[in-house]
């Protein structure tokens, strides 16, 4: 853990990027399989409406196995919550309730986006003190833009907390330095919604893919751009 100790509390960061943090749970060599199913079923464009229900239930019985490492299944759970959160979705039924079931089985892993997605339920039913100590343990476990972000974003505009310019900027500056890697390998997309077999396309397109999936339908490098553009902000107006 990297720490800084400007404004009112200091700020913990894990040096383990997001590649190695993903790679660690298998989700490159998990995706091969599961990321099918998971486009699928989010495929608004899709009317079969027996394929999606399909793929759902082999996306849920995946992330339900019980065979091989907790650790691999994480990231398939953290999909089927994803799916069971998002109210265009309607081959899983469950909707939030089921949502926080499955990030709360990956979260107990370690997995950062399950983590962080708990957050994110905590600061939209107004808790911001659950939300802010999850994106804290979510940026202690990998190096996670998003967690980092939204800390400088609820410190910076006082939600839940004191207003903390200086603390704001420590978080906004550990969005914008984070680093994003390229995979090893790539996923061959057809048409933006259907994914395919391994090794077919440089990892930048794997890389885009799973960096998405952890952060709403935006990739992760929208909060570099996003944390640069506010750590600009404040220091511009004096804050160090």
């Amino acid at each position: 853990l990297a720490s800084s100790t400007q404004g009112q509390a200091s700020v913990l960061v894990s040096r383990m990027t997001l590649r190695d943090h993903l790679e660690g749970f298998g989700c490159s060599m998990m995706s091969s399989f599961a990321l099918p199913l998971y486009f699928e079923i989010s495929d608004g464009k899709s009317k079969n409406r027996s394929r999606k229900k399909d793929a759902a239930e082999q996306l849920r019985d995946l992330a339900d196995g019980t065979d091989g490492d907790e650790h691999f299944r994480a990231f398939i759970q953290f999909l089927y919550g994803k799916l069971a959160d998002d109210p265009m979705v309607t081959a899983v039924d469950g909707g939030r309730e089921v949502a926080r079931q499955y990030w709360t089985r990956a979260a107990n892993t370690g997995f950062a986006f399950a983590i962080s997605a708990l957050a994110n339920m905590a600061k939209d039913d107004g808790d911001f003190a659950e939300a802010s100590a999850g994106w804290r343990k979510a940026l202690a476990t990998c190096w996670l833009p998003e967690a980092a972000y939204n800390l400088g974003v609820i410190y910076g505009l006082g939600y839940g907390f004191e207003v903390d310019h200086s603390l704001a900027l420590d978080f906004y500056g550990v969005a914008k330095d984070a680093p994003l890697e390229e995979f090893a390998h790539g996923l061959k997309l057809a048409n933006g919604t259907k994914v395919f077999g391994c090794s077919e396309l440089p990892g930048r397109v794997l890389s885009e893919v799973l960096y998405m999936l952890g952060a709403g339908n935006e990739s992760q490098r929208v909060f570099l751009e996003q944390g640069q553009h506010n750590f600009d902000s404040l220091t511009k107006r004096g804050y160090r």
